[in-house]
């Protein structure tokens, strides 16, 4: 009897950026202020020789407004300001259609050479949806000004369906794509037909593969970059940024915040823990925790506890768009560790906690070898299994056979 527990990865709001091998590239956008010529978009590196002159890179960063999927009418040009070669902004937005689009950052030097993407939409709207291969991917546009149209979706500039106006659901379109791959990433529109593409919503969908979940450092609030380096810009800290990293992350909200504008913040909050758990004993299973909050909940800050008091720290904190889980790495368990344990989380703005029962289980074991029934010429009929000892119930029973005296290797067959 063997039981298997996924982990479960849960919501939480956070700032965070790649470590590994990914480039340390952050692309920040200002959601704060409604006014375009308030808005700015700055894309920072962490990359180590960057911020050292200007051949450090070999290339320099660049932060542009993309047009080859989303073409908008030409407006005054937008000013570029480059602070040393790890960072550069954008500025000069003076209505609300040059914000419409994609813009990308550039960094990185040869093949490390990476680009981030951030995709603006109306406020209220989610931009960035990232799926793993094989899910049902569903965007959703919202109605502002309802008409008597259809509308027509595309995907990366090309037609890919269309909804009749009487599908709309609580005001929203939604296209739901089964199943989807990693070619069905890219950038995604829903426009009125016959519409201006100025009244577009736009998405941004990213298909990871299966070992394509990235790993990154969670920041306390105001903090960013693989190793925290770097500071959120003003004086409300991250607080109504969004930041973007390379793929398959997509953008999220900072630390510890939250919403359409990123500024809602948040008490220290466990997420969805399962009420029951069940482990074989002497297995060294992992279990997964996942905290939300501002100030945000750090690694560090989230425990896990055992019936007997013993606290666990977690060994690692995975984290994705809208969800970041805590990983504890449990000893070798035994019976007394059957019972209530509890995940905890402490911040400067308080705690919470959950509690859940671990079920500690004996594997069953045969006590005899199993009982013939029936001989004939080319078949034995037996009983496997009279008597074991261990918990049950028994779901399955593999029996092992191979001729008398043979060096063969032995066949298996499953029974209930």
């Amino acid at each position: 009897m063997v039981w298997r527990v996924p982990p479960f990865l849960l919501s939480i709001l956070f700032l965070a950026s790649y470590v590994g091998a990914a480039v340390d590239l952050t692309l920040l956008a200002n959601l704060r202020l409604t006014d375009p010529q308030r808005f700015f978009l700055t894309c920072v590196s962490g990359e180590a020789g960057a911020g050292r002159g200007s051949d450090a890179w070999g290339q320099p960063l660049l932060l542009e407004k993309d047009d080859r999927i989303v073409r908008t009418p030409p407006g005054q040009p937008l000013l570029l300001a480059r602070n040393g070669s790890h960072q550069v902004t954008l500025r000069g937005f003076s209505k609300p259609s040059d914000l419409v689009g994609v813009f990308s950052c550039v960094g990185g030097a040869g093949i490390r050479r990476t680009r981030v993407i951030y995709v603006h939409n109306s406020p209220g709207d989610k931009v960035t949806h990232t799926v793993n291969k094989g899910d049902t991917a569903v965007l959703s546009a919202r109605v502002h000004k309802e008409k008597q149209t259809d509308v027509i979706w595309k995907s990366n500039g090309s037609y890919c369906y269309t909804l009749d106006w009487h599908e709309a659901q609580d005001g929203r379109f939604l296209l739901q794509l089964p199943n989807v791959q990693p070619p069905s990433s890219g950038i995604y529109s829903a426009t009125y037909l016959e519409a201006s593409p100025l009244g577009s919503a736009f998405f941004r969908l990213i298909v990871r593969g299966q070992r394509q979940r990235p790993e990154v450092v969670a920041c306390r609030e105001g903090r960013f970059g693989q190793s925290c380096q770097e500071q959120c810009p003003g004086i409300s800290g991250c607080r109504g940024l969004t930041f973007c990293l390379p793929d398959p992350y997509g953008c999220s909200c900072g630390s510890g915040w939250r919403g359409s504008q990123c500024q809602e913040d948040r008490i220290p909050q466990i997420l969805n823990m399962a009420s029951e758990l069940e482990f074989n004993l002497e297995t060294m299973p992992r279990i997964n925790c996942a905290a939300a909050g501002n100030p945000f909940p750090v690694r560090g800050s989230i425990e896990l506890r055992k019936p007997d008091g013993t606290v666990l720290l977690s060994t690692k904190a995975i984290v994705e768009p809208d969800k970041t889980t805590a990983e504890f790495e449990v000893p070798r368990l035994v019976l007394a560790d059957s019972g209530f344990w509890e995940c905890r989380v402490s911040t400067s703005g308080g705690q919470d906690s959950r509690r859940f029962k671990v079920n500690v289980k004996v594997p069953p074991v045969p006590l005899a070898a199993p009982r013939l029934l029936t001989k004939q010429s080319r078949q034995l009929v037996v009983s496997p299994l009279v008597s074991f000892s261990g918990d049950g119930p028994i779901s399955s029973v593999r029996l092992h056979y191979r001729p008398q005296d043979s060096t063969m290797d032995w066949s298996t067959i499953v029974g209930e």
